[in-house]
């Protein structure tokens, strides 16, 4: 019976083939990690953020989720302002607002980009303008009634943010129902 000789490998190799191991298990670490913030990076907006403000100001009512789970026309909200002019907290509502029905969609036009377009809309800009195509009915939102202020010699303050009661009750009249 023949011997193989034991060889005890050298310290460079065995350091050579520790860190080859290293660097595949961080390219595949990487690549999981950059697969999962793409698939992550897919999902609509109110999937991925949760409602940590003070009043839970994105929170939407019972009663206009039922609402909007039976709507059965087709309604647009269209924002008519300037690109980056309206208010991050707005646009944020309208997305979450908008998920909870396959009847409703937002439509942003920037009057200043498409002047004839935002004229169709006969709205002023910095407004929501609620559109049923079925009914031939619109209604517009100005900001100002979304946001509130109260103002002072000196300063002004947000009194409130009434994005949802402000929606359900211009989808609400533009489908044909009675206003809140």
């Amino acid at each position: 019976m023949k011997r193989i000789p034991f060889r005890i490998p050298s310290p460079r190799l065995v350091s050579l083939r520790r860190g080859g191991y290293l660097a595949v298990v961080t390219a595949a670490a990487i690549a999981i990690v950059l697969f999962l913030n793409l698939i992550v990076g897919q999902l609509p907006t109110h999937l991925k953020e949760l409602d940590l403000s003070d009043n839970q100001l994105y929170e939407i009512s019972d009663t206009s989720r039922d609402f909007l789970a039976g709507l059965e026309q087709d309604v647009e909200v269209v924002v008519l302002a300037e690109e980056d002019a309206t208010d991050p907290r707005i646009l944020k509502f309208l997305d979450r607002y908008a998920a909870l029905s396959s009847h409703l969609t937002v439509t942003e036009v920037d009057p200043v980009a498409h002047p004839t377009q935002a004229a169709a809309y006969e709205a002023n800009a910095d407004s929501l303008v609620v559109v049923c195509a079925e009914t031939g009915r619109q209604e517009v939102i100005p900001y100002s009634d979304i946001i509130t202020y109260s103002y002072s010699m000196f300063s002004s303050t947000e009194d409130s943010f009434d994005a949802e009661g402000q929606l359900t009750s211009a989808i609400r009249s533009v489908t044909g129902g009675s206003e809140q």
